[in-house]
């Protein structure tokens, strides 16, 4: 169940994104991914008549994916496997729309760090949770080396659904912050809704569900 909702937020989720006018590609630097294949015994058999998210008004320009991954003690093997499906799905989706995919890729406990692909699927560590502290980072590396007139920007994040809800009022100030900086950002929830006495699902729900260019499941 938990990984047929994080396929639909790729595959069914209403375009919502936020248009930009088009401008001419720039001679921008453009990155290749090289996330795992999918495996015939993993790959989706059919989704029917699903909808794809495709953004209002796309154009050809180069993608840029910000790929933001829980890393603390509360994330078991089966929310980092399901993480792992998300991101290589919506990297084949995106790749099927723009010329080009540069990702990055970031890591949080209490704090955030950009890392490697490698280190980016293999990384487990201990400690508590900050959710903000990925967002933060993800707004500074935006703001510092993607200008908008050239990119289009993604944010995607995956986490088991735990946090602080000590946090509450920063976290929603910085993800609004980054939702007036990209064209999307996508939320997948790699553990039953409701698992805890609070998560990050109820949280979205009651202070981000009308934001347009934001999906959560």
């Amino acid at each position: 169940r938990v990984g047929a909702t994080l396929l639909l937020l790729i595959l069914s989720a209403e375009p919502g994104c936020r248009s930009r006018e088009s401008q001419p590609p720039g001679s921008v630097p453009t990155g290749e991914c090289d996330l795992p294949s999918l495996s015939p015994d993993t790959a989706p058999r059919a989704f029917g008549s699903v909808r794809y998210c495709v953004p209002q008004n796309p154009v050809p320009r180069q993608l840029r994916l910000q790929a933001l991954l829980d890393a603390s003690g509360s994330m078991g093997d089966k929310e980092r496997e399901l993480g792992k499906l998300f991101f290589i799905l919506l990297n084949l989706f995106l790749e099927r729309e723009y010329k080009s995919v540069d990702i990055r890729f970031i890591i949080h406990t209490t704090d955030a760090a950009e890392v490697s692909e490698t280190a980016f699927f293999h990384t487990k560590l201990t400690g508590g949770t900050l959710v903000h502290t990925a967002f933060l980072l993800a707004n500074e590396i935006i703001d510092q080396e993607y200008p908008l007139d050239e990119w289009n920007v993604y944010v995607a994040y995956v986490s088991d659904g735990d946090y602080w809800y000590e946090e509450t009022e920063i976290l929603v100030k910085v993800i609004l912050e980054t939702l007036e900086r990209v064209q999307y950002c996508v939320f997948g929830q790699a553990h039953p809704i409701d698992a805890y006495e609070r998560d990050l699902y109820a949280l979205f729900e009651k202070h981000l569900s009308e934001e347009k260019n934001f999906a959560f499941g």
